[in-house]
C-alpha cells in the first residue's frame, strides 16, 4: 500500500518530467507526426497551398513549431508544391470560364514573385481572349445592348477590361455578319 509520502514524491516526480525539455521534445516531435499525418490527408484530397494548410493546422490547435516543421518535411518531400498548386488552381478557375487576373488574385499562395505572376499570366493569359469569345458563344449576354451586356458579363468573370473590351466588340461585330445564325428563328 503506498504511503502518503510516496504519493507526494510520485507527483513531484511528474512534475518534474513534465517541467524538463526532454517532456516537451517529445510532445513537440509528436504534434508534429500527428499535423504531418494531417497535411498527408489533407493533400491526399487535392492540390494544397502551404499558406492554407499552415492556417488550417493553427486554426486545428497545433502549435507555431509543429507546423512549420511539419510543412517544411511535407515541403522538401514534395508532397506541398507550391507552384503544383497554383497551376491546378489556374487550370480549375480557367476551365470554369474565369480570366486570368480573377484567378491569380483568388490565387491564395505566400507571396507570389512577379516571376510567378509573369510565368502564370504567359502560359494561361495567350488563349485568354479566345476562352472570352467562346464563353460569349456559348452563353451569350440577355440586354438590349449585346455590346455592353457582353463586356459586362467578361468583366464579372474575372476578365481584363482590355480581353473583356476586345472580346465584346469581335463578339457583336461577329454578329452583324449575315452569316450570323444567333438571330436566325
Amino acid at each position: 500500500m503506498a504511503t502518503l509520502v510516496d504519493i507526494e514524491q510520485l507527483k513531484r516526480n511528474i512534475r518534474e518530467i513534465e517541467s524538463s525539455s526532454v517532456y516537451e521534445e517529445t510532445s513537440l516531435a509528436e504534434e508534429e507526426a500527428k499535423a504531418f499525418k494531417k497535411i498527408l490527408k489533407l493533400a491526399s484530397i487535392r492540390e494544397q497551398a502551404s499558406k492554407k494548410l499552415h492556417e488550417r493546422l493553427i486554426k486545428d490547435g497545433f502549435s507555431e513549431q509543429a507546423v512549420s516543421n511539419a510543412l517544411g518535411r511535407a515541403i522538401e518531400a514534395h508532397i506541398v508544391d507550391d507552384e503544383r498548386y497554383a497551376e491546378a488552381f489556374m487550370r480549375t478557375q480557367l476551365a470554369q470560364g474565369k480570366g486570368v487576373e480573377r484567378a491569380l488574385e483568388q490565387l491564395n499562395i505566400d507571396s507570389p514573385s512577379e516571376e510567378a505572376w509573369q510565368l502564370a499570366y504567359e502560359q494561361f493569359g495567350d488563349d485568354e481572349l479566345e476562352r472570352a469569345m467562346a464563353l460569349l458563344h456559348r452563353k451569350p449576354p440577355r440586354s438590349k445592348n449585346l455590346r455592353e451586356g457582353a463586356y459586362r458579363k467578361l468583366a464579372q468573370k474575372g476578365y481584363s477590361a482590355d480581353v473583356a473590351a476586345s472580346a465584346a466588340r469581335r463578339w457583336s461585330e461577329s454578329l452583324a455578319a449575315p452569316e450570323c445564325e444567333y438571330f436566325a428563328d
